[in-house]
């Protein structure tokens, strides 16, 4: 497995997940992040990054771009990195 420091979602190399992401931050924003999420793809596209990266998101105080793709950097992303090592 992969160091998950090094696993954040990558709109620009991952163009499959943009609508997904878009989607799931839209909902974050409103408050309507359904209690479970399903994703139904093959190995290889990236779901425990999405998953990952959604985490962060949630929990993340320095969010960065219109993306609002997490920093990476802060306390609680670190936090959620060290679960996944």
């Amino acid at each position: 497995m992969q160091n998950m420091n090094d696993l954040m979602i990558d709109l620009e190399n991952m163009p499959w997940w943009k609508t997904v992401w878009k989607n799931l931050s839209n909902q974050v924003d409103n408050n309507t992040l359904p209690h479970a999420i399903l994703l139904a793809v093959n190995e290889g596209f990236g779901p425990q990054v999405l998953m990952t990266t959604l985490a962060k998101r949630l929990h993340c105080s320095q969010l960065k771009n219109d993306w609002r793709v997490p920093c990476g950097g802060c306390d609680s992303c670190n936090k959620i990195n060290r679960r996944f090592n």
